[in-house]
């Protein structure tokens, strides 16, 4: 950029609904300058900026001209920053990268400069062995406000979500999604809840596989052990303030087993598990690459090697029976979070991916110092 004593310009551009993890980013990058940059939104949709794709080409063909970078937080507004002719794009995928997407983004840097964000290291792996040029590829792992997090049990959520005090609660983080398998998560509590009634999972109740979770806890003729929070409270809940309604967190975030890049698909929204880890709460985990950057077992969190409901359940067992272990690892994983996922770190992170992007500084040799 030219002109050094202005901030930079960023039009962050949303195509579809985001995730947890994308609307937190929006908000820590779009409110107040707060990374040295002049933010503004546009979304694409009803009720949006523009109600549809072929809009918001058009739009883009003037606005565009008015932003040092346009920040796309999908593929639907990647491809009308493309189209629209936005010089300088950047692109944080919240869905799965697939070697056709991977192709795709190849395809467009031919004409476009484009620069892809990733929240994790597998993700940036995952476009780089496909032959996204390195220097285009960049590292900005999810933080957490910690403002938004409820540490302390609060009796008066639990009972809203129709909690008994002498239940134990089992937390999924995030959407329902493939990549998540909440399915698995209820398959898990459904063997606890055979041993013992008590045992309940929470969900927000969001996502495109909500349902068929939810549902198959009825089918398995256990209705009440999951616990839909959105539908209970007849509202949105906010995932951060569930912490306060749950006894441990169980992650089942396998990538999506029966997705084509499956297993091991990166694109498992990380930043649920980053908040539980800041709420203190014990974690039962299963074993992926992307989980693996935050968590380590017997550290920060219990984890198993396959994708399991007997050996999630069993690991759940372990831990209640160790009150000791379950407490060492909640501390220490709140203690991490705390220390190397802030939200302030997250937006020193943009704050250095933008600054090169516009200096036009970005080489190989800067992505040294991004390395986890």
């Amino acid at each position: 950029m030219s002109d050094r004593s202005r901030p930079i310009r960023v039009l962050h551009l949303v195509g579809r609904p985001p995730d947890v993890q994308t609307e937190r980013a929006i908000e820590a990058l779009s409110g107040g300058g707060s990374v040295g940059t002049a933010a503004s939104v546009a979304r694409i949709g009803p009720g949006g900026t523009w109600l549809h794709l072929p809009a918001a080409v058009w739009g883009l063909r003037r606005l565009a001209q008015q932003a040092d970078l346009v920040q796309c937080w999908d593929d639907l507004a990647l491809t009308a920053a493309v189209a629209g002719g936005a010089a300088k794009i950047v692109f944080s995928p919240q869905s799965s990268p697939t070697p056709r997407s991977a192709r795709w983004l190849r395809a467009a840097m031919s004409y476009r400069e484009i620069h892809i964000v990733c929240p994790a290291a597998t993700a940036r792996r995952y476009y780089a062995e496909r032959g996204v040029p390195i220097d285009r590829l960049h590292l900005v792992r999810p933080g957490v406000d910690f403002s938004r997090v409820r540490r302390q049990r609060d009796p008066a959520l639990r009972a809203a979500l129709g909690i008994r005090p002498d239940d134990y609660v089992l937390l999924v983080p995030g959407e329902s999604t493939d990549a998540a398998d909440h399915y698995l998560a209820v398959w898990t509590g459904s063997i606890l809840a055979c041993l013992d009634a008590r045992y309940r999972i929470l969900m927000l109740g969001r996502g495109p596989r909500a349902a068929a979770a939810m549902a198959l806890g009825a089918k398995l003729g256990q209705p009440r052990m999951v616990c839909n929070a959105d539908a209970t409270l007849g509202r949105r809940a906010e995932f951060e303030s569930l912490a306060s309604a749950a006894d441990a967190v169980l992650v089942t975030a396998t990538g999506g087993r029966r997705t084509p890049c499956a297993p091991g698909n990166p694109a498992a929204s990380t930043l649920p598990v980053i908040a539980a880890m800041a709420a203190a709460l014990p974690i039962v985990s299963v074993v992926t690459p992307t989980l693996a950057e935050i968590l380590e077992d017997r550290h920060t969190a219990l984890m198993v090697g396959q994708p399991k409901a007997r050996l999630l359940a069993a690991k759940v067992l372990a831990m209640r029976e160790d009150a000791d272990l379950a407490k060492r690892i909640a501390d220490t994983a709140a203690a991490e979070a705390y220390e190397l996922l802030s939200l302030s770190k997250f937006r020193e992170g943009w704050r250095e991916v933008y600054g090169k992007i516009t200096a036009g500084a970005v080489s190989a040799d800067a992505r040294l110092s991004e390395r986890p």
